[in-house]
């Protein structure tokens, strides 16, 4: 799915994907009532694959911070974290207003904050498949050019590209891997070749996101519309009496059918009649011969009758 969020006992989540999940416990506070120097045990452990070196515990009302060291590849097989250290928190501090979300841990590479729970270890962390940050798609001359990003993935399959020219109906056109498995940014793109070539409106495209386990979300829908007019007659080689099609990539509004020697032959106007007609049936002239078709007075394509 296109978000990620905490198991509802735990939370909610305290910053960016820059470095991963953590894991915060909260142990033992010392001196709260005792007017001495409050003292807050904390344990870290990174849930997901984060930074080799060491990392940082700090607290902005805290007096202190501590570093940790991460080992590579982690975090299986090793234990990476750190259990029991101490953030020194003064005098006159209220330990009652203290929220363990407001802790900030940076990785090795100075990335931070990291994605931190309240949790007593990392199988308490419920992260939903993909989290998608950026869908958009943009006319690339004749092409779709489609980008997305997602912060996170967990178990994901792959993408099914799909497309549509009324945002209802959805056809899937491709298929692409997704990395299965990361808490940072992955960047992917798609162009759909040649569709404008035949497309006579609004373009929509959406996202079907499969993980592992088969389950599957919708992205949002986003859409392109050609910076071109185009319009198609289709078919322009008719038998008589044969019906043809007239699409534009703007609404019709009236359409005459002009023979070789420029007469007028069939007139039609007020078609649209405030509504959005991007396609138009009618029947052959009766006569055999050259026609061009003029819509909206300005777009003219040629008509074989035989």
């Amino acid at each position: 799915m296109f978000l990620i969020h905490s198991n509802p006992g735990f939370g909610q989540d305290g910053g960016t994907f820059d470095c991963g999940l953590v894991a915060i416990q909260v142990g033992n506070i010392f001196n709260c009532q005792s007017g001495g120097s409050a003292q807050v045990q904390v344990s870290i452990t990174i849930c997901s694959p984060g930074a080799s070196g060491n990392w940082t515990v700090s607290h902005p009302d805290a007096n202190n911070s501590f570093s940790f060291y991460v080992q590579p590849n982690c975090p299986a097989p090793f234990n990476c974290g750190t259990s029991g250290q101490t953030l020194d928190f003064g005098t006159n501090y209220d330990c009652n207003s203290f929220d363990p979300l407001t802790i900030i841990v940076t990785d090795a590479n100075g990335n931070g904050p990291c994605v931190f729970f309240n949790a007593e270890s990392c199988n308490d962390i419920f992260v939903l498949p993909v989290e998608m940050i950026n869908f958009s798609a943009q006319v690339i001359n004749k092409d779709v050019g489609l980008q997305w990003t997602t912060a996170s993935e967990s178990n994901s399959d792959y993408f099914d590209v799909e497309y549509s020219y009324d945002g209802i109906e959805f056809t899937a056109i491709d298929r692409l891997k997704a990395v299965g498995n990361s808490h940072t940014a992955t960047n992917y793109s798609y162009r759909h070749s040649n569709i404008l070539l035949n497309a006579f409106g609004p373009l929509y495209y959406r996202l079907r996101q499969v993980d592992l386990d088969g389950s599957e979300e919708i992205s949002d829908i986003v859409s392109v519309v050609p910076k071109k007019v185009q319009t198609v007659v289709s078919p322009n080689l008719l038998a008589l009496g044969q019906a043809f099609r007239i699409c534009s990539s703007e609404t019709i509004e009236n359409i005459k059918i002009v023979n070789s020697i420029g007469h007028t032959i069939i007139s039609i106007d007020d078609i649209n009649q405030g509504r959005h007609i991007d396609c138009y049936e009618m029947m052959s002239p009766s006569v055999t011969g050259l026609y061009y078709v003029v819509i909206n007075g300005k777009q003219i394509r040629q008509l074989q009758v035989i």
